[in-house]
């Protein structure tokens, strides 16, 4: 079920007992007309969650990048309280989404910052060696700077 409609889950949407091959009545067959919609704007706590997740960031430091990012005009707070885009951020994207295109590194996506901040952990922890860990982000950061 989850690999055909992944947006669910078993916990939320548990489905009923079902045998193989059952057939089951319809309900109730409803047509509507819309539009895709955009996701709905993160909040602050949000983001954070979203942070925790892919691993970017720490308790100490969540705060700040998000004071960063409205510092730095790449999204401000709407009246709802919401985390919006401006044309800066959105125009950041495009670009790194370009740079992606050309490049393969994608750096609108949080997989690079994780990668590294999970290194720097790794390092922490002696499990990693620091010259190894810089190089390799050297090597990442020279393609960003000389494509």
């Amino acid at each position: 079920w989850l690999e055909v409609y992944p947006y669910s889950n078993w916990v939320s949407d548990p489905l009923p007992p079902l045998a193989s091959n059952e057939v089951l009545p319809l309900a109730s067959l409803q047509m509507t007309e819309s539009e895709t919609q955009p996701p709905p704007l993160l909040s602050e706590a949000d983001l954070i969650g979203l942070m925790d997740r892919t691993g970017i960031g720490t308790d100490a430091t969540m705060h700040d990048h998000i004071l960063k990012i409205q510092t730095r005009n790449y999204a401000l707070k709407n009246p709802e309280g919401r985390l919006e885009p401006s044309r800066l951020g959105i125009a950041l994207v495009e670009g790194y989404k370009r740079f992606a295109m050309e490049e393969g590194l994608d750096l609108s996506k949080p997989a690079l910052r994780a990668q590294m901040e999970g290194g720097m952990a790794a390092i922490a922890r002696g499990e990693r060696g620091k010259d190894e860990f810089l190089a390799w982000c050297v090597t990442l950061t020279q393609r960003c700077y000389m494509a």
